[in-house]
C-alpha cells in the first residue's frame, strides 16, 4: 500500500514515492539486507547462540527475536529472590506466542484486561480490576506503559514497540516508588535488545492467513573496542480479515512499519552510555465493532452479522469539514518517533543513573464508532503528542545489609487536538468538531531503602511525592448542519481551565527467604493517580469541572517457591484493594445526546489471587499456568444508569437524564483469566528436534455498564492455539507452522456504549501462519 501525502507527514519518510515503493519500506528492507551481507558465508559454520536461562536479568547479549535453540525453561532465576509479584515474559515466548501488538498480552499475564476504546487504535489496560477506559488519551491511565524505562505519554506511543524485545513487565498494584511516576493500577514495561559484544544478526519471516506478512530483523555488534551498535526493523502487512457484505470490501489490513537503533559506549568499565532512537510509521486499518443494538427506528441497523462482517460509512461532507482529504476505510495515518540516552556509572559503593528522552506521537485516525453503513456516530481525531522526561537515580551496591536509592521523574507533555464527529443521520442531525490544547507537568520524586534483619528476614519501606499541574487551553466546540460543513448550528467557546495536585505515596513491606527456594513477603502500597479533564464534543461548562485524583491502597501477601529446582515452580499473591476517587467514565446527558464524563467513584474494593504454575511433569514435557481471579464492588457510587437512559430514549425517542444508587454492584472486568501454554519436544527425527506445542486462553465475561445484563455484557470465552516447530541440534534455524484461535471461536474482547449505539468488537478469527527464523 503506498502513502498518501498530506500536510502533516514527515516529508522524508512519508511524501516520497519512488516506482510504488513506499520509502519506509525500502528503509526496513535496508536494514535486512545489513543484516544478511553482514552474515556472510562464514555464518553457517559457526556454533548457534544459546538464549542465556535468566533472559531479562542480563539483556544486554540476548537474541529474543529469533531465537533458534532449545527453549530455556523456569526463566528470571534471580527474580524469584525479588519480593513481588510481577509477570515477567521472555522475549522467547514473546515470539513464540506470535505477539505483534500490547492487545495480545492478556494471552500471558494473568489478571490483564486490555481494551479498544470505540473501535480506535487506542488502548485502556486493567489489572486486577483497576483501570479506566480514555478515549480522548489526554488523562494519565492507571496503568502506564513504559519502553526502557520512558513513561509514554499515550496508549497511541507503543504501536510498533513489539520487536527484538528482551522482555516484557506486567506489574500489577501503586507503583512509582523505585523509578517513573506514581500511578494506582500498575504498569507495562517493555525492555528492548541491547547491543552485544560479538556479531549477532537475525531475520524472522511470518507468513499467515488473509496475506498477512511480518517481517523483523537486526543486527548487532561491536564498531571499536568501546562502542556498539544494534538496529533493528520490522514491517506488518496485510492480513484484512473483516469485509462488508455490500461489496466485499476489505478491512483490518496492517500497513506498519518500525526502526529503532541503539549505540553503546563504555568508555571504562564503570561507564555506559546508551542512546537510542525510534520511528514508527502506521497506516493500518481499523478493525470494526459490531452493532448488538442501535436504538433509533430509522437507522435499520443489522446486529446479526457474521465474526468477519462490518460495516461502516464516510460522508463527503464529514471529510471535508475534518480535512482528511476524501472519503476512506477506517484507518490511521500515524507517526511516532523520539529520541533517548541512559548514562549509568558506578561511583565507589554507589550508582548514578540518568535517563533523559523525547518522544512524539501524531495521530490521524478516522473510526466509525457505530459500526453501520450510516452517518450516525463517525469520527475523525487529530492528536499532536509531544513529550520530554528526565529521571536520575542515585542507588547503594547491592550486597550491602543496607541497600537504598534516590530518584527522581520529570515529565511535560503538550497535546494539541482536534475532534470531528459526524451525528448527521441521527434525529439531532450535526456534526461536531472540538478543539483544545493542553500543557501538563509532572514531577515525581521517590526512595526506597531494604534493611536485612538477618541473612534471611528484611524490611523494606518507600515514599513518593508527586506534583501535577495540567491546564487545557481554549476548549471550542462547535456544531454544524448535517452535510453542511458551512453553516454553524451552534458554537461553544471555553476559556482555559486548569487543575493541579500534590500527593503522597507510601509502601512497606517484610519478606523471609524461608529456604534457598522458598521466598514469603508481605506489603502495604498506597499510590495516587493525578486527576485531569474530560474534553470530548464538550458544550457545557459543567463538563470541563476536573475530576479529583484517584488513590489506591493495595495490601499483598505472597510467596514464590521453586519446589523442585528447575523442575517445578509455583509463585502465588493474594491482594485486597481499597480505591478512594476512583476515575470512572460515566455520562452527560441533555435531551439531544449522551456524552461521556469523567466521574469519581468515592468508594470501591476489591479482592483476588494470582499466580503462575511451571511444571515438567516428565521428560521433554513444560507446561506453563497463569491464574487470576478478581471480584471487586463499588461501596460508593451513584451516577447516570446508562441502561435506563437507553431503554428511555428507545421508548420516547429524546434522552433524560436517569440517576442509579450503585452502590454494591460489581466492578465489571472479568472474575476468571487463565493462560498457560504446554510443549514437547521430540528426538524422533536424527540431527532434529520437533517440537509441538498448544496454548489456551480464558477470559472471564465482562460488563460494560454497571449492572450490566444482555448486549451490556460481554460473553466469556476460550481460545486455543497450537505450532509445531523443526531445528537443527546444531544449526541456526527454525521453522514453525502455527495457528491461531484454532477453533475459529468467535469472540469479543471489548465493547462500548455510545448511545443510543452498544458495540462489541470481534476478536481475530483463526490464523494458520509458517514462520522461518535464521540467527547468527
Amino acid at each position: 500500500m503506498t502513502t498518501t501525502a498530506n500536510n502533516d507527514c514527515v516529508p522524508a519518510l512519508t511524501c516520497i514515492k519512488a516506482s510504488g515503493i513506499d520509502t519506509r519500506h525500502a528503509l526496513f528492507a535496508g536494514v535486512a539486507l545489513l543484516t544478511l551481507l553482514a552474515g556472510g558465508t562464514s555464518a553457517m559454520a559457526a556454533p548457534a547462540t544459546p538464549v542465556p536461562a535468566d533472559q531479562g536479568d542480563a539483556r544486554g547479549d540476548t537474541t529474543p527475536e529469533i531465537t533458534v535453540t532449545a527453549k530455556q525453561r523456569l526463566t528470571f532465576q534471580s527474580a524469584q529472590k525479588v519480593p513481588d509479584s510481577i509477570t515477567r515474559i521472555s522475549g522467547q515466548e514473546l515470539v513464540e506466542r506470535g505477539v505483534k501488538a500490547v492487545t495480545d498480552l492478556p494471552q500471558l499475564a494473568p489478571s490483564l484486561v486490555i481494551k479498544s476504546t470505540n473501535g480506535g487504535g487506542a488502548v485502556d489496560y486493567y489489572l486486577r480490576g483497576v483501570g479506566m477506559k480514555d478515549f480522548t488519551q489526554n488523562n494519565t491511565p492507571s496503568i502506564l506503559a513504559y519502553v526502557d524505562g520512558v513513561a509514554y505519554p499515550s496508549a497511541f506511543s507503543l504501536t510498533g514497540s513489539f520487536f527484538d524485545l528482551s522482555s516484557v513487565d506486567v506489574t500489577a498494584g501503586p507503583v512509582g516508588f523505585t523509578h517513573g511516576l506514581p500511578d494506582t493500577g500498575g504498569e507495562v514495561n517493555l525492555h528492548t535488545a541491547d547491543p552485544t559484544d560479538h556479531l549477532s544478526i537475525g531475520v524472522n519471516e511470518d507468513y499467515a492467513s488473509y496475506g498477512r506478512n511480518k517481517a523483523s530483523a537486526y543486527i548487532s555488534g561491536p564498531i571499536t573496542d568501546t562502542l556498539a551498535f544494534r538496529l533493528a526493523g520490522q514491517s506488518i502487512q496485510g492480513g484484512a480479515w473483516q469485509y462488508r457484505p455490500t461489496d466485499g470490501t476489505k478491512l483490518g489490513a496492517s500497513d506498519l512499519t518500525a526502526l529503532r537503533g541503539k549505540l553503546r559506549w563504555q568508555p571504562d568499565t564503570a561507564t555506559t552510555l546508551l542512546v537510542g532512537g525510534y520511528l514508527t510509521i502506521d497506516h493500518s486499518q481499523l478493525t470494526m465493532e459490531q452493532p448488538k443494538a442501535n436504538l433509533i427506528p430509522s437507522l435499520a441497523v443489522s446486529t446479526t452479522q457474521t465474526q468477519r462482517q462490518a460495516q461502516w460509512s464516510c460522508n463527503p461532507a464529514f471529510a471535508q469539514l475534518a480535512q482528511i482529504g476524501g472519503c476512506r476505510v477506517p484507518s490511521m495515518d500515524n507517526t511516532i518517533g523520539g529520541l533517548n540516552a541512559k548514562l549509568t556509572h558506578q561511583f565507589d559503593g554507589f550508582k548514578v543513573e540518568s535517563l533523559t528522552a523525547w518522544d512524539r506521537t501524531k495521530v490521524r485516525e478516522f473510526s466509525d464508532q457505530d459500526g453501520s453503513q450510516y452517518d450516525s456516530d463517525d469520527s475523525f481525531r487529530y492528536l499532536d503528542i509531544k513529550s520530554i522526561s528526565q529521571q536520575l537515580i542515585v542507588s547503594s551496591d547491592a550486597d550491602k545489609r543496607l541497600t537504598w536509592s534516590l530518584g527522581g521523574y520529570w515529565n511535560k507533555t503538550a497535546l494539541d487536538v482536534r475532534f470531528f464527529y459526524d451525528f448527521a443521520a441521527n434525529p439531532s442531525n450535526y456534526m461536531a468538531q472540538t478543539t483544545y490544547g493542553q500543557r501538563s507537568t509532572s514531577f515525581s520524586q521517590f526512595a526506597n531503602l531494604a534493611f536485612k534483619l538477618t541473612p534471611r528476614l528484611t524490611l523494606r519501606a518507600a515514599g513518593s511525592h508527586q506534583y501535577d499541574g495540567r491546564q487545557l487551553n481554549g476548549l471550542h466546540t462547535t456544531q454544524y448542519v448535517g452535510n453542511n460543513p458551512s453553516l454553524i448550528k451552534a458554537d461553544y467557546p471555553f476559556g482555559n481551565v486548569a487543575t493541579q495536585s500534590s500527593t503522597w505515596n507510601w509502601s512497606g513491606g517484610i519478606d523471609w527467604q524461608a529456604r534457598d527456594n522458598l521466598l514469603i513477603y508481605g506489603k502495604i502500597s498506597r499510590s495516587n493517580r493525578p486527576g485531569g479533564f474530560t474534553a470530548n464534543n464538550t458544550t457545557t461548562i459543567f463538563q470541563l469541572a476536573p475530576y479529583l485524583p484517584e488513590q489506591l491502597t493495595t495490601y499483598e501477601a505472597g510467596f514464590k517457591s521453586d519446589i523442585i529446582p528447575g523442575r517445578l515452580r509455583l509463585n502465588l499473591a493474594a491482594f485486597h484493594n481499597d480505591y478512594i476517587n476512583q476515575v470512572y467514565l460515566g455520562s452527560y446527558v441533555t435531551t439531544n445526546r449522551s456524552t461521556g464524563l469523567y466521574v469519581n467513584i468515592p468508594k470501591s474494593d476489591s479482592n483476588g489471587v494470582e499466580g503462575t504454575l511451571e511444571v515438567q511433569p516428565v521428560k521433554d514435557l513444560w507446561i506453563k499456568q497463569n491464574f487470576g481471579y478478581q471480584k471487586g464492588t463499588f461501596q460508593q457510587f451513584f451516577a447516570i444508569n446508562t441502561a435506563a437512559v437507553t431503554a428511555f430514549f428507545a421508548k420516547n425517542g429524546y434522552y433524560t437524564a436517569i440517576g442509579s444508587d450503585f452502590s454494591g454492584y460489581d466492578n465489571g472486568s472479568p472474575h476468571l483469566t487463565l493462560n498457560g501454554s504446554a510443549d514437547y519436544t521430540l528426538h524422533a527425527v536424527k540431527n532434529y528436534d520437533l517440537n509441538l506445542g498448544g496454548d489456551w486462553s480464558y477470559m472471564d465475561s465482562q460488563l460494560i455498564t454497571p449492572g450490566g445484563t444482555g448486549f451490556f455484557k460481554l460473553p466469556s470465552y476460550t481460545i486455543l492455539g497450537a505450532h509445531l516447530t523443526i531445528r537443527p541440534k546444531q544449526g541456526r534455524w527454525s521453522a514453525t507452522v502455527y495457528s491461531t484461535n484454532i477453533t475459529n471461536k468467535v469472540y469479543y474482547p471489548s465493547g462500548n456504549n455510545a448511545s443510543p449505539a452498544t458495540n462489541w468488537l470481534p476478536g481475530e478469527p483463526r490464523f494458520v501462519g509458517v514462520r522461518f527464523a535464521y540467527a547468527y
